[in-house]
């Protein structure tokens, strides 16, 4: 019997294509798709092609991956900060490739969603943020049980701007004013001044909407605004808000124009410093502590936080790092510890840089927390710890 070897030959030739087209790319194969796609001009795939990155990152457990995507992410977003509709749809995209069942370390669904609310609050373009307020939502409650404290108070101000953005109805806007008052009340009691800035604006913006003048007012009075010191280092400008949604309106409640605020501020900025992520005494060659370990790491702890009623203590994981403690301060600062870079904004933390070989360089201290990097708040008592397999997670003493 002959054997047709050109069809056998085919056959095999289809079957490896077929194959190879079902091998799942690497997370590094689509972070460089991702910033390949920077270089065009189709907004919604590079978006998808970021978080299709990330999620992939997380998926194979792979912060040092995740922690690239950071810079370029930013590079691609912040020039949208003009087009508040175009940057609240790109977020979108990336957010909605994300798991909302895990917080990642350094590109997360609270870190880019908290942003997106708080761009939606300041431009009013709350329609445009529906579908990730959403998706913080979910995260804020996965089967009714909080990830956080803040979660609370961030899932509350999440489902408000869904309900605002997706009806125009009176009822809408009542359980909206509703979940914006809980969110203020649980930010303000637990010093989370971004986020209560935020969440203030807003329910005046609706309070005075309905009419409810008096209501707005008391929201105003009960206001514990940020220190001026911390409060520059917000994109988010209060007053500015007021003035940009009610127009005339806002005389009710800002008396005049306040050239505090003069000079460009309420833009989004990324700022990454030259120099590397944190290290001080790294040289060439060397392993850091975290890189002595991270072969091993698994889902052992490598890190953690707890609030403090004055400041942060931060605890290394491995061998060779001793804990640490840092001060409030009115500013963005950082602290490296045996390889790990933990930045500090307000009562938020964030993993800021993971440096295996010892050699990362110096990293100045900013006037400014990174536009788009995942920052995490803490209320007092509360610890965030960072693991290699699981990313962020929290407890409560």
């Amino acid at each position: 019997m002959r054997i047709a070897w050109p069809l056998v030959l085919c056959a095999a030739l289809a079957l490896a294509s077929t194959v190879a087209a079902d091998v799942e790319p690497t997370s590094r194969e689509l972070l460089d798709r991702a910033i390949a796609l920077t270089r065009g001009d189709d907004r919604a795939a590079t978006a998808v092609a970021f978080g299709r990155a990330a999620r992939s990152a997380h998926d194979k457990s792979d912060p040092l991956i995740e922690q690239e995507i950071v810079r370029p992410l930013a590079d691609f977003l912040v020039p949208m900060q003009a087009e508040p509709e175009a940057l609240l749809a790109a977020i979108t995209l990336v957010v909605t490739r994300l798991d909302a069942r895990r917080t990642g370390a350094f590109v997360s669904v609270p870190g880019l969603g908290l942003d997106a609310l708080y761009l939606a609050t300041a431009s009013g373009k709350i329609e445009d943020v529906v579908d990730t307020a959403g998706y913080v939502a979910l995260w804020a409650g996965p089967k009714g049980r909080e990830p956080c404290i803040a979660a609370r108070s961030i899932g509350r101000y999440a489902r408000a701007l869904e309900r605002l953005g997706s009806s125009n109805s009176a009822v809408a806007r009542e359980a909206a004013i509703a979940d914006l008052d809980a969110a203020r009340r649980g930010a303000q009691q637990h010093g989370f001044q971004e986020l209560l800035l935020s969440v203030t604006a807003e329910l005046i913006v609706q309070l005075d909407n309905a009419g409810e003048y008096a209501k707005a007012h008391a929201a105003l009075d009960a206001f514990s605004r940020p220190t001026w010191a911390l409060e520059k280092q917000c994109w988010l400008d209060f007053d500015g808000i007021l003035r940009k949604r009610l127009g005339k309106g806002a005389a009710r409640y800002v008396s005049s124009k306040d050239d505090r605020y003069a000079g460009g501020r309420g833009k989004l900025r990324a700022v990454f410093q030259e120099g590397g992520l944190g290290g001080r005494r790294g040289r060439a060659g060397a392993m850091s502590p975290l890189g002595e370990a991270w072969s091993d790491a698994g889902d052992r702890r490598i890190v953690s936080v707890t609030r403090g009623s004055k400041g942060f203590r931060i605890r290394p994981g491995f061998a060779r790092a001793p804990a640490a403690t840092e001060q409030f301060a009115e500013r963005r600062h950082t602290r490296y510890v045996g390889g790990v870079t933990v930045a500090f904004f307000g009562k938020s933390v964030a993993v800021f840089g993971l440096d295996l070989s010892g050699s990362a360089g110096r990293h100045r201290p900013s006037d400014q927390r990174e536009s788009f990097h995942a920052f995490h708040l803490l209320a007092d008592g509360e610890t965030i710890a960072f693991s290699k397999e699981s990313g962020m997670a929290f407890s409560r003493r």
